[in-house]
């Protein structure tokens, strides 16, 4: 992402700043979730109402999005242990046990994520410490903590132990904290492999229940483990010649097979919410092809048509799009029916995801360190196009449902992605009508991102750094930008590719596009070049004492 800002800023002509501002107030502190005692550890929970509102939130705002929870089995195992230690109105603190520790710490991450994407988070809080501390943090190092201190797990218990780890790397994609995701995904991978999870063949005397349970955990490490490679910029984990576990729909069959989010659901959301499960898992193989075939080191060095790799993958995802189930296609008819129902809503925002996602890929495959024909004119066109309509679609879910807390920060991710291919066409030289669509869809951008900043940290630090971005296309300074557009042409006679390791790689042999620098999302743990440094603030949400918080990624929702 920071290489896509530099591209915004070069494709107008705008100096970055070197300077960094490093005053940054301290987050306020919260209570403390773990009591250490003579008698053993303790858990504090919320009021029995604020607690079961929580989980609500959970099994309705997340969970069917990413479904690594067992519903029915989790409630039970946490009904079990929390009315045999007491708990209630007038005793909220819990002993942890031995055998509770590992469920007691998936307790703690759920929690952590329902805070992340409560609906009435900002709602809850009073207007000064909006903003000053990220939700779930406290949460989710009580459950750190609570995991470090188990005892040498048994099978069943290292199945949940890679529950608590993809969870983990969930929320820390949502807090924009990349390396600890990336470390969490790697041992919820070997812990795969160590319990077998990657083969269904090992999975004896099992219920049918319980297998369908693993069948969809396998796969949401299998999506999570791509999705942080496209996020990092590193290669994926798991290895497609290392998988035996069958998908969620069966080749040719359209009914599916398995129970998401327990019986709680309508069968119609249920059979949406597996679409929607097929649909990530199709995603993580098409991001596979995508990595093989662009981005890993062999691809590098192999003598090839990268365009016509890239063509190929082109097609897949017109096909991916055009073969979506009716559950999964975008239609803004789905906004004007029953727009205050949340089934409705949660439904119309499986579309929205799968639609966007499908086009993010695309975009990317049409503008990226290594396709030869991105520099076209119809190349400029197709991602004007796509970029405004996937602009329009969120602007429009969002004002029509007000989920500004649960989408937010994806949001966020996908909206900088579009404006990385908006601005180039702004600074080019195309008719006033495109011009004119480019330059509406910015000012909503704009429009947007100041509505979600009063809950979305990653919205108010995308507005620091674009803020001479939309200054300039404010002023529709067309001399400007017509000069800027021969200027980041002269500059891009040297091109590098920023990597994960935190060094260059000169790309001389790939088209350059619109500036200097790849706009290729590569995230690093080392400082980026001095002219970002401006951009690498932490704001009142990123937590200032955390040294390794990278507050300038944006990441999109599952």
């Amino acid at each position: 992402m920071p290489s896509k800002l530099s591209a915004v800023h070069a494709a107008l002509g705008i100096e970055l700043p070197a300077e960094r501002t490093a005053n940054v107030r301290q987050p306020l502190q919260a209570p403390r979730h773990v009591v250490q005692s003579s008698k053993g550890r303790h858990l504090h929970l919320p009021e029995p109402a604020e607690f079961e509102g929580l989980l609500q939130v959970y099994w309705s705002e997340h969970n069917p999005f990413f479904p690594c929870m067992n519903r029915t089995d989790f409630q039970l195992a946490i009904h079990r242990w929390l009315s045999a230690a007491g708990y209630g109105p007038s005793s909220t603190t819990v002993q942890i046990l031995p055998k509770t520790m590992i469920l007691a710490a998936n307790l703690c991450m759920v929690l952590a994520i329902a805070e992340f994407v409560d609906p009435q988070r900002v709602r809850k809080m009073s207007g000064s410490s909006v903003g000053q501390w990220v939700s779930g943090k406290q949460l989710h190092e009580t459950g750190s903590a609570i995991l470090k201190h188990c005892e040498p797990p048994s099978h069943e218990q290292e199945i949940d132990a890679i529950r608590f780890h993809i969870l983990e790397a969930m929320y820390l994609v949502y807090v924009e904290r990349l390396r600890q995701a990336s470390a969490a995904i790697g041992v919820a991978v070997q812990l795969t492999f160590r319990t077998g999870l990657h083969d269904q063949s090992s999975w004896t005397d099992l219920a049918p229940t319980a297998v369908d349970s693993r069948r969809i955990l396998f796969w949401c490490v299998y999506y999570m483990d791509r999705r942080i490679s496209e996020k990092t910029g590193q290669p994926y984990l798991l290895r497609d010649e290392e998988v035996g576990v069958a998908e969620i729909y069966k080749p040719g069959s359209h009914e599916p097979s398995v129970l998401i989010n327990g019986d709680s659901e309508s069968v119609a959301f249920n059979t949406a919410m597996c679409h929607y499960l097929q649909h990530i898992i199709d995603w993580a193989h098409l991001w596979t092809d995508i990595w093989d075939t662009l981005f890993s080191i062999r691809a590098q060095k192999l003598v090839g048509d990268v365009g016509h790799h890239s063509r190929s993958i082109d097609h897949r995802i017109d096909r991916m799009l055009g073969q979506l189930p009716h559950e999964l296609q975008w239609q803004r008819e789905q906004h004007r029916s029953n727009p205050s129902r949340q089934e409705g809503e949660r439904q119309a925002r499986f579309a929205l995801l799968a639609y966007t996602r499908l086009n993010t890929a695309q975009l990317l495959l049409h503008h990226n360190p290594f396709s030869r024909v991105r520099a076209s004119s119809n190349t400029l066109d197709l991602r004007l196009k796509k970029a405004v309509e996937m602009v329009n679609a969120i602007v429009l879910h969002l004002e029509t449902f007000d989920t500004y807390s649960q989408l937010g920060q994806w949001a966020c991710a996908v909206l900088v992605e579009c404006i990385y291919h908006i601005v180039p066409v702004v600074a080019s030289n195309i008719s006033d009508s495109d011009r004119n669509k480019a330059v509406s869809a910015l000012h909503s951008i704009k429009a947007l991102m100041e509505n979600l900043s009063t809950s979305q940290g990653s919205a108010r630090r995308a507005q620091r750094a674009l803020k001479r971005v939309f200054s300039v296309v404010e002023r529709g300074d067309n001399e400007h930008l017509n000069d800027s557009t021969a200027s980041a042409q002269k500059k891009s006679s040297a091109p590098h590719l920023q990597v994960s390791d935190g060094a260059e790689r000169s790309m001389c042999s790939a088209a350059l596009p619109e500036s200097p620098l790849s706009p290729w999302n590569i995230w690093s743990d080392w400082d980026f070049s001095s002219q970002m440094d401006s951009f690498f603030r932490l704001d009142e949400e990123a937590g200032a004492r955390d040294q390794s918080f990278s507050p300038l990624i944006f990441t999109s929702l599952d």
